[in-house]
């Protein structure tokens, strides 16, 4: 599914791509609360998703990092730049980022397992065994 979106606009093809990795990692929620050092640019998907954003990590159910390190937390982290993906490669589910223009999404198998988090069966081909 994710290669049927590629071909649509940056931010919309974004704004799908993070609806389906949201809805994977946390199915069962009709409001997602994520906490994100990017929330300014990350501000339009509160618009078009069922995301509310939290100004604090311990209150989000899931945290976006782009470039905060050290963040000590229990919640289920989603890296948003390759650098973030290798520092957190012990504790985040996985990352998103753009690489020469084109999508690269990623799930750290081990990781899912450690969380308890089962994705759909459509996102299997992005789970990796390591970094």
């Amino acid at each position: 599914m994710l290669g049927s979106i590629v071909f649509g606009g940056s931010r919309e093809t974004e704004i799908r791509i993070y609806s389906l990795i949201i809805n994977a990692i946390v199915p069962d929620k009709s409001d997602v609360v994520i906490w994100t050092d990017d929330k300014k640019r990350l501000k339009y998907l509160e618009k078009f998703t069922n995301i509310r954003f939290s100004d604090t990590p311990d209150k989000a159910d899931l945290l976006i990092v782009k470039e905060t390190e050290g963040i000590k937390s229990d919640r289920p982290i989603f890296a948003i730049s390759y650098p973030i993906l290798k520092y957190y490669k012990d504790s985040a589910l996985g990352g998103f980022y753009w690489q020469k223009g084109r999508p690269n999404v990623i799930f750290l198998q081990e990781n899912l397992r450690r969380k308890g988090i089962t994705l759909p069966k459509s996102m299997s081909k992005f789970v990796e065994t390591r970094l």
